[in-house]
């Protein structure tokens, strides 16, 4: 027999006639490939019939990644199996192009994975769709880099069938000379055969044992495929507890054994894996003993919290969680077992599946584990929670909730229309009072002066407690508010928390309508903007004396709607706790704390609303700022186009185009104070959109020029006019940025685009000692504002070979883009070598 040496040439010659069999009947490969029991009348037909069942064996074990062209797994295989296979499979008319057969991979995918007769759901076809959702064909350079890549893995997987057919059908010929050698050869083989039957019936044994953990694994999927319900938590932390056991098993059963994994990986096509396998299975065991340890300290807990018709104790449980703190540290170390010893798993000797399993379904369970249900958080919450609850010797526990309107923009999230002070005591709801902002002034003291931009452009000298929240950065303005705050109201806080109107409809979705006093019909979460916009009472009653609060609706509504949320149980409490993390990370809702533990818990997870740009990366952070009387912010729509040219490494440049659409109706004119409809009198929304824009970029950045707007003196507050300028606003006393700052007006119906061409600091770049560059930026989403479109152009040297992007990150015609919404903080990187 020849030697085997298989080339793509080779490889195409048999796909372009697998139609015509009877051409590859003096193919090269027949020697390799074919054996005699095979299927098929002449050579070409068994090597045909042999390299159709190869490609089947290509097919990813698991569905694609929903709409991810990077999907590239899937896209070698459709691409193939349209083009080539599926014509013969299945019978179906032949595409002629690469182009063509790119329309067919869906169609191919399904035919292989459900068969040409099933009734295919629609959710089967939405799980299986990879390209369907584009909305156009794919560039050439993505079509034909499929197709490459799956010759590649064909190849490869053909290269494996013959090595594996060369060690069946060889010969070993045992040449004796002697009686002695005769003798020997016998006893060895004695010897040899005893130990085969011996590691046979021990290997049936883990083969059992294994078949056993896989059932355990497959009653556990259908929980892990959809959304987690509180009622579920018990059949699952009893099935995991099983599973626990049997892999417990499973490894000590395996233990004498895996010291010789690690010398197994020349074995043909499985041979990665195994020498892998002790990593592999120290990986499992410490994962599943982390879920053990973690849902088994749980249940109670959700046990008491989820008590139906029963007020929440809140003693009982953090008394529960005290107890539980051994099993939580369990888990904690269990886990970073786990993920010490996917550190040390070698993905480059792995089979596809293997590989695409950790890749795919192990290695993002770890980072969402680690970045968001971190053992070391619950352990701190634990820790603080009987003081932020104001239990025991912690006494009373007072915070300040910040009401904010996003129809009137200001950097926190909106317009500082209410003030709340929530009272907690041994983990209950003590006391609340909510009453307008308005209220908390006393203009016999001496203010600070307002920043100049208030001044100049609202004619506000001082700044008061509706306006402290200016500043950007949240731990700035939570200090600002508390001492402004103190000027009126004797008792400090101990905490700050902000929420918007979107708030309120994301918690009405979830806990069904409201009764509220005065109002004949229920709130919901579809009318209850409505309502907040219309229940302002302007004028105080006959009869009332002193200061007349005209949003007291707000604390009206407050009020059943906190009772709501104190008596949600079960699967609703736990969509509850879902929603308000969602809404952190989307920053509705903002928070501060004076506990430092608590301190840097927010900080660590983003919620503190800090401006706080990472080290040695580019960043960016858009502010608007409604400074005109109105609530026009609601029908101006904001979009973000970034292009960031490295180019030239060593001064790497980037454009900022902001764009602002006023979609309010009407014809009224560009004045602070115009006249408005009876209907807009106390809720102006349809006018032109007064807006002091900042943008927030690495220190040391460099304006290098702008397009900014002149503002006529008549639509100005003081008269005169502001002529087309950018200002340089320093650092705001925030570390590692600096700020520029425009005023824009966008009358109604009109669009306005605002452009700024910025020098980055060298510093965004960093350089390894192997000489690969890695570019890191920080997008941060201003809060309160609704989700926006972001389109980003990355421009690299043309030397440039990436090594790594985030997902996402897609090529184009001489540069990387990344089009999205902008609805929480997006982080881009991306690592490139240069080509000698």
């Amino acid at each position: 027999m020849t030697k085997f040496q298989p080339d793509i040439e080779q490889l195409r010659t048999i796909l372009a006639h697998l139609s015509q069999p009877g051409k590859l009947d003096d193919h090269p490969w027949v020697e390799h490939l074919v054996t005699q029991d095979q299927p098929g009348s002449s050579p070409g037909e068994k090597l045909a019939h042999t390299v159709r069942q190869i490609f089947r064996k290509m097919m990813p074990a698991h569905p694609p990644r929903q709409g991810k062209r990077l999907d590239t797994r899937w896209g070698a295989f459709g691409i193939l199996a349209a083009q080539y296979f599926v014509p013969i499979e299945f019978n179906l008319p032949p595409f002629q192009t690469q182009r063509e057969a790119w329309l067919g991979i869906d169609q191919a995918i399904l035919l292989y994975v459900f068969g040409p007769n099933a009734e295919i759901s629609s959710e089967q076809r939405q799980q299986y769709c990879l390209v369907g959702n584009e909305p156009e064909i794919a560039p050439n350079s993505t079509i034909s880099g499929w197709h490459r890549k799956g010759m590649e893995m064909l190849l490869e997987m053909v290269t494996q069938q013959a090595e594996s057919h060369k060690i069946v059908t060889a010969s070993f010929p045992v040449q004796s000379k002697t009686t002695i050698w005769k003798k020997v050869a016998l006893v060895l083989g004695f010897v040899i055969f005893t130990f085969v039957v011996w590691l046979s019936l021990q290997g049936y044994h883990l083969y059992q044992q294994t078949q056993l953990v896989m059932r355990d694994v497959n009653t556990l999927k259908p929980y892990l495929s959809q959304h987690l319900q509180v009622d579920d938590i018990a059949k699952i932390a009893a099935q995991v507890s099983t599973l626990r056991t049997d892999l417990n098993v499973l490894q000590k059963d395996a233990e004498p054994f895996l010291w010789l994994a690690p010398g197994l990986g020349w074995v043909p096509t499985y041979g990665g894996d195994i020498s892998q396998s002790p990593k592999i299975l120290e990986l499992a065991t410490s994962l599943v003993a982390a879920a053990d340890e973690g849902l088994q300290a749980i249940r109670p807990v959700v046990d008491t919290a989820s008590a139906k018709d029963q007020p929440l104790d809140m003693l009982a449980v953090l008394n529960q969680l005290q107890r539980v703190q051994p099993r939580l540290l369990a888990a904690q170390l269990a886990l970073a077992q786990g993920q010490e010893a996917r550190k040390q798993i070698n993905d480059n000797v792995l089979s596809e599946k293997t590989r695409s399993l950790l890749k795919e379904q192990i290695d993002p369970l770890l980072q969402k584990v680690q970045g968001k249900f971190r053992m070391d958080d619950a352990l701190m919450l634990v820790k603080s929670a009987p003081s932020l609850l104001g239990v025991g010797k912690a006494g009373p526990k007072t915070y300040m909730l910040l009401i904010q309107n996003e129809d009137e923009l200001r950097p926190t999230g909106g317009f500082i229309t209410a003030v709340g002070s929530v009272v907690l005591k041994d983990g209950k709801l003590w006391d609340i009072s909510i009453e307008g902002s308005d209220l908390i002034n006393d203009l016999s003291k001496p203010y600070p002066r307002a920043p100049w931009q208030l001044d100049k452009y609202m004619g506000l000298p001082i700044l008061v407690f509706r306006d402290s929240n200016w500043f950007t950065d949240f731990p700035t303005t939570a200090l600002m508010a508390e001492y402004l705050y103190s000027y009126t109201r004797a008792h400090g806080v101990d905490g700050v928390i902000t929420i918007n109107q979107n708030v309120v409809v994301e918690l009405l979705k979830i806990l069904g309508p409201i009764r509220v006093q005065g109002v004949i019909y229920d709130i919901t979460s579809e009318n209850v903007l409505q309502y907040m916009r219309t229940a302002k009472e302007q004028k105080a009653p006959p009869g009332v004396v002193g200061p007349w609060d005209r949003k007291q609706f707000i604390g009206r509504l407050a009020k059943p709607l906190l009772e709501k949320i104190l008596a949600a149980r079960g699967d609703k409490l736990s969509t509850l706790s879902q929603t308000l993390i969602t809404l952190l990370d989307q920053r509705y809702i903002l928070m501060q704390f004076d506990d430092p533990d608590l301190t840097a818990f927010l900080a660590k997870h983003k919620w503190d609303g800090a401006v706080r740009p990472p080290v040695n990366s580019d960043f960016l952070l858009v502010v608007d700022t409604n400074v005109g009387y109105n609530k026009t912010s609601l029908v101006t729509k904001t979009s973000l186009a970034y292009d960031v040219d490295l180019t030239n490494l060593a001064k790497p440049v980037a454009k900022l185009t902001v764009r602002h659409t006023n979609q309010s109706t009407g014809d009224v004119p560009c004045e602070i104070l115009p006249p408005v409809a009876d209907e807009e009198k106390d809720y102006p929304i349809n006018e032109c959109y007064w807006t002091y824009l900042r943008i927030y970029t690495p220190a040391g950045t460099k304006l290098l020029s702008a397009s900014p707007h002149a503002v006529p003196a008549n639509e100005t507050m003081d008269g005169t006019a502001v002529p087309a300028q950018t200002d340089d606003l320093g650092s705001e006393d925030i570390p590692g940025v600096h700020v520029f700052g425009t005023l824009v007006v966008i009358p109604q119906r009109q669009t306005l685009q605002t452009g700024f061409e910025l020098e980055l600091p060298v510093s965004i770049l960093q350089q390894s000692a192997t000489h690969e560059w890695t570019y890191h930026l920080t997008i941060q989403k201003q809060a309160g504002t609704k989700p926006a479109p972001l389109a980003l152009r990355l421009f690299l040297p043309d030397e440039a070979k990436i090594i790594h992007a985030t997902q996402g990150l897609t090529s184009g015609q001489g540069f990387w883009f990344y089009n999205t919404t902008l609805t929480q903080d997006i982080v881009i990187e991306i690592t490139f070598s240069m080509a000698k």
